[in-house]
């Protein structure tokens, strides 16, 4: 099961965890389950301020927690998303934000398909050279 896992950097950057929920935007009582690992579901807007508050990706607060095994005191963190290095002059801020937002999705996606056709191909090359 996914959890969020944020307790550590709250509590490095935060006093308390009104100051959190406040500077999230989320009211106290998200914040609280948020920071307990309580939280079933969150939309991406949350997920998204809350990465932005403490300087972190989903990647760094996103935990996997097998509850059937004895992992549960000690949850192994797992790559949710792959990192990908965007060209900042591939981002035109004169357009709508609708626009840019679409070049950069298109951006990230065409870098991990070529990401993967790569290994694909050298996984091909690896098996002919085999014969």
């Amino acid at each position: 099961m996914l959890k969020l896992d944020v307790k550590k950097y709250v509590d490095e950057q935060f006093d308390n965890l009104n100051q959190f929920a406040k500077a999230t935007g989320l009211n106290y009582q998200a914040a609280q389950k948020i920071y307990n690992g309580e939280t079933t579901r969150i939309t991406f807007d949350n997920l998204e301020s809350i990465c932005k508050t403490l300087n972190v990706t989903p990647n760094d607060i996103f935990i996997f927690d097998d509850s059937n095994k004895e992992s549960k005191q000690n949850p192994t963190k797992i790559p949710i998303f792959h990192s990908v290095k965007v060209k900042p002059e591939s981002i035109h801020t004169n357009e709508s934000s609708n626009v840019a937002l679409y070049r950069l999705i298109q951006e990230i996606v065409d870098s991990s398909l070529n990401d993967k056709l790569r290994n694909i191909d050298i996984k091909i090359q690896n098996k002919s050279d085999d014969k």
